[in-house]
């Protein structure tokens, strides 16, 4: 995963990585949580 390179790559896609980011952590804690 390179998630840190998305901002500086593509800083016009700023909002994407967030969105992104946010994602993966919602998707970790439903799958762990459960």
């Amino acid at each position: 995963m390179k998630l840190d390179v998305w901002p500086v790559a593509v800083p016009g896609q700023g909002n994407l990585s967030l969105l992104v980011g946010l994602l993966l952590i919602v998707g970790s804690s439903l799958s762990g949580g459960q």
